[in-house]
């Protein structure tokens, strides 16, 4: 991976997940979010990825980015409900049809 632009600007709709290896929490996201119906999900890790955590201004794991035509329309940081990024993605794919 090189950069964030690049990694966005593959489709309409784009979800990262930024975590950590040591994070239990973000291996509980990215597992459900891997259930869901979204064609592009990126999971970074910031320990072997620090350069493209500080790019897209990460500063707490887990961390949620979901871009829409290349630019960011959402982020979440920290304690959230898996329903609420559900919602927030069905919202936005709603928009785009």
């Amino acid at each position: 991976m090189t950069s964030i632009d690049e990694i966005v600007n593959v489709n309409e709709i784009v979800l990262i997940l930024f975590g950590s290896e040591s994070c239990p929490p973000c291996h509980v996201v990215w597992q459900k979010l891997q259930e869901m119906e979204l064609s592009d999900k990126v999971y970074i890790s910031v320990d072997e990825h620090p350069r493209l955590a500080a790019q897209a201004g990460v500063l707490s794991v887990p961390t949620i980015h979901l871009y829409v035509n290349g630019k960011i329309a959402w982020e979440k940081s920290g304690t959230f409900g898996l329903n609420e990024v559900i919602n927030r993605i069905k919202r936005l794919q709603n928009i785009i049809k």
